[in-house]
């Protein structure tokens, strides 16, 4: 089970990470034979086909999928699988180029398609790539219609699997870091398990966080890779949350309910020098209000005191946003501990346990502000 999408998926992660990275083409076929040697337990990147390890009929066996229909629990592991009637229209549920943080361009679709065949009928798989940041994004959602008595089993597997997934990744050779746990994911899906490891690739290190996760009878499995120290400008909690509420609208599991998000930021104790008052500012489109795209001197919040400002908005549950924090126009926007330029804070709209949202941020300097300039 876990063999096979290790065989399918390690390889096509690989070529799209290292294509991203730019090592030259004598390393990146060195670090290709190595990693496929650690992930098939061979001494040469030829993995074994699919054919010879696993009989056409019946399919090959999948990462942790969805039950089939009618598989009593009681059913001997050596019993085939049963042929699965896959669920129509995942390819609605992937994220788009629009949904990431600009800089991130669509991964090659015969890459991506390639993955989608490896699965059953009906699956999905995207990718994207940011080349100037080196970090990729890829995932492939599966399912079928089955029956839910045996979902304890398959949920049961996440943990092992995800595991096992990021260890052949990189293999013993080239780890610098085991897999740990991730956790603050706990929202996502129905039952989830995620991971995170340190490899290295040609030379650099590379951080890998990985999770699969269902929700009703669609799965998920997410990888992100990045350069290690430098935080993701999309992280695995911001791409699984985005996908865990399509996969939830896409089968009617619920209802989308309106948050209350009330955001609470600490500024710098020489704001109240300045004279000027605390905006907020992003895609506060997709919320309640019509409010303004992008606009840094539209949406004031209002003071506490000389450090503190608040805002109090409304909007659905799983709205994916983009926001900085200015004070009136990006000549003084947000800025690094070091006054450098910081990457757009992003949020997944919750609905928590009561329905509110409370965001707790701290700008530490601004633009033109001392010790940001005059």
């Amino acid at each position: 089970m876990k063999t096979y999408l290790r065989h399918v998926l390690i390889s096509i992660l690989i070529a799209a990470i290292l294509s991203a990275c730019g090592p030259n083409q004598a390393e990146q076929q060195a670090t290709v034979t190595q990693m496929a040697a650690n992930v098939f337990g061979t001494q040469t990147a030829q993995a074994p086909t699919p054919t010879a390890t696993y009989p056409p009929t019946p399919p090959p066996p999948a990462p942790p999928t969805p039950p089939p229909t009618n598989t009593p629990t009681s059913t001997p592991t050596n019993t085939p699988t049963p042929t699965l009637t896959p669920t129509p229209g995942l390819v609605s549920l992937a994220l788009k180029a629009s949904d990431l943080p600009a800089g991130f361009t669509s991964m090659d679709e015969g890459i991506l398609r390639g993955l989608e065949e490896s699965f059953d009928e009906g699956a999905s798989a995207f990718g994207f790539i940011d080349p100037e940041f080196g970090q990729v994004v890829i995932a492939v959602l599966y399912a079928n219609e089955s029956s839910r008595n045996d979902q304890p089993s398959f949920d049961s597997e996440m943990p092992a699997f995800i595991q096992s997934f990021a260890e052949g990744v990189v293999g013993n050779s080239l780890i610098i870091s085991r897999p740990k746990n991730i956790t603050g994911l706990e929202d996502v899906g129905n039952a989830r398990a995620a991971v995170t490891t340190v490899s290295s690739v040609s030379n650099a290190r590379m951080r890998w966080d990985t999770m699969v996760f269902r929700r009703g009878v669609v799965a998920a499995l997410v990888a992100i890779n990045y350069p290690d120290g430098n935080p993701p400008s999309m992280s695995l909690g911001d791409a699984a949350r985005l996908l865990d509420g399509r996969m939830s609208a896409y089968q009617n599991l619920d209802a989308l309910r309106t948050v209350t998000i009330v955001f609470n930021v600490t500024v710098p104790e020489n704001t109240a020098g300045t004279n000027r008052k605390v905006y907020l500012a992003g895609n506060l489109d997709q919320l309640d209000g019509n409010h303004s795209v992008w606009n840094p001197g539209d949406l004031l919040m209002t003071r506490v005191d000389d450090t503190h400002w608040t805002i109090t908005l409304t909007g659905l549950e799983t709205t994916q946003l983009a926001y900085k924090y200015t004070l009136g126009n990006w000549e003084h926007v947000e800025k690094g501990a070091s006054c450098g330029e910081i990457h757009n804070r992003r949020l997944t709209v919750d609905y928590k346990a009561d329905g509110t949202l409370v965001v707790e941020d701290t700008v530490l300097n601004w633009r033109n502000v001392q010790p940001c300039g005059n």
